[in-house]
């Protein structure tokens, strides 16, 4: 348990990946836990815009675009050190073992009770969406097919 005022919103829809169907997520009962279920893209740049930190613990990613948004909204991140996810975030997130509650609950703590190190990723994260843009991917998915012809 982490000693917080802070508020944990899981935002998504309930899938067998997260849970073997053995937890009743309308069962738990804490005033620090809210499960959103699935939300709308207005309502999810919402959540990000009022968060912190966005917690991204990913077993499976070929990319990670939601800590991308959550960065846009400067949103402060812990992201999975599995995947392509180190090599998109660099040093702009702290990085969990997403097969360790205490790797995450320990990133958690560290950026809660340590506002310059969320400050400074704050800034990274702003310098790391720079990197990447609809209009950027065309142009390089362009550039491509035009070398091959």
């Amino acid at each position: 348990m982490l000693d917080t005022d802070y508020k944990l919103m899981i935002v998504g829809s309930q899938n067998k990946v997260f849970s073997s169907g053995d937890i009743n997520f309308e069962e738990i009962l804490n005033p620090h836990i809210e499960f959103t279920g699935y939300v709308d893209d207005n309502k999810l740049v919402e959540l990000y815009n009022r968060a912190e930190i966005f917690v991204y613990a990913s077993f499976f990613e070929g990319f990670g675009i939601p800590p991308l948004e959550a960065q846009a909204c400067g949103c402060v991140c812990v992201v999975s050190n599995l995947t392509s996810l180190p090599e998109v975030y660099k040093d702009s997130v702290e990085y969990c073992d997403p097969y360790s509650i205490n790797s995450i609950k320990n990133k958690l703590d560290e950026l809660i009770h340590n506002s310059d190190k969320k400050r400074i990723l704050r800034k990274k994260g702003f310098e790391n969406i720079k990197q990447y843009s609809w209009d950027k991917s065309t142009l390089q998915l362009l550039n491509l097919i035009n070398r091959i012809k």
